[in-house]
């Protein structure tokens, strides 16, 4: 497999995407400014998940998309 962690960007990505929408709310940004985060927040995120359904191999009962990373050497 690929070592891109695109699995964690699926993650990663809404919460920073609310980071921005909390760090806007603060700063006093109209709702249709923060109508347009949460959109291009949600569009990048289901861009990033593409390849995972065009990837993915039905054929295999195996896992699928997987992350190692060790924790503790």
């Amino acid at each position: 497999m690929d070592t891109f962690p695109i699995l964690t960007l699926i993650i990663i990505i809404p919460l920073a995407g609310a980071m921005v929408l909390w760090i806007a709310k603060l700063l006093g940004s109209g709702m249709e400014s923060i109508r347009w985060i949460a959109l291009i927040t949600t569009l990048i995120d289901f861009l990033v998940s593409l390849p995972i359904f065009f990837r993915f191999d039905l054929t295999t009962a195996q896992m699928q998309f997987v992350e190692r990373h060790h924790w503790i050497q």
